[in-house]
């Protein structure tokens, strides 16, 4: 299923930790989460580190950029790389298309 990145905020605020933004409070509900995310193969990348992978992009982004997130968990590093995007380029068009098979988390992505 492919997502559409309309509406991605322009700042972005890491205020709680990692897991508490995607809703892993610890005890037994956080176990089984992290269970299930690693059953799955998935790891979610925290937003200080997709911040950190958005700025080694140069700022001379061409007129047309394309982003495919082929496996976007909840969108850190897409909603990372937009922001770097936006930040850096004056003009031009951002097409982003992500791609997430976990049906649990799939409704983050939506814009």
């Amino acid at each position: 299923m492919a997502i559409s990145f309309n509406n991605v905020p322009t700042s972005y605020a890491a205020s709680a930790t990692f897991w508490e933004q995607y809703g892993v409070r610890g005890g037994v509900g956080g176990s089984v989460i992290t269970h299930r995310l690693a059953m799955l193969g998935q790891f979610l990348t925290p937003p200080s580190i997709a911040k950190f992978m958005a700025e080694q992009f140069t700022p001379a982004f061409p007129a047309q950029t394309k982003l495919l997130d082929a496996g976007a968990g909840r969108g850190a590093l897409s909603t990372a790389f937009i922001q770097r995007w936006r930040t850096t380029n004056s003009g031009g068009q951002l097409e982003a298309t992500a791609y997430e098979t976990d049906h649990v988390i799939l409704p983050d992505l939506t814009a």
